[in-house]
């Protein structure tokens, strides 16, 4: 197994932990903000999450066998 495919995977497992997180802090401080506010940081995670997917698929495809 590749060593890139080792980080890609470590990345993504990462990933995965920021989200969860987040969207726990999300419920956890929801009752101090209001309902759009609380979901705008919802949309920015999600498409942090996103963009972050597409840039270790990415390093992980370009960077060769």
């Amino acid at each position: 197994m590749s060593s890139t495919v080792i980080l890609a995977a470590a990345a993504a497992f990462a990933l995965g932990c920021v989200f969860c997180l987040g969207l726990w802090w999300l419920s956890a401080h929801r009752s101090r903000r209001g309902r759009m506010e609380t979901m705008k940081a919802a949309v920015w995670l999600c498409l942090f999450n996103g963009c972050a997917w597409v840039v270790v698929l990415l390093s992980a495809g370009l960077s060769g066998p």
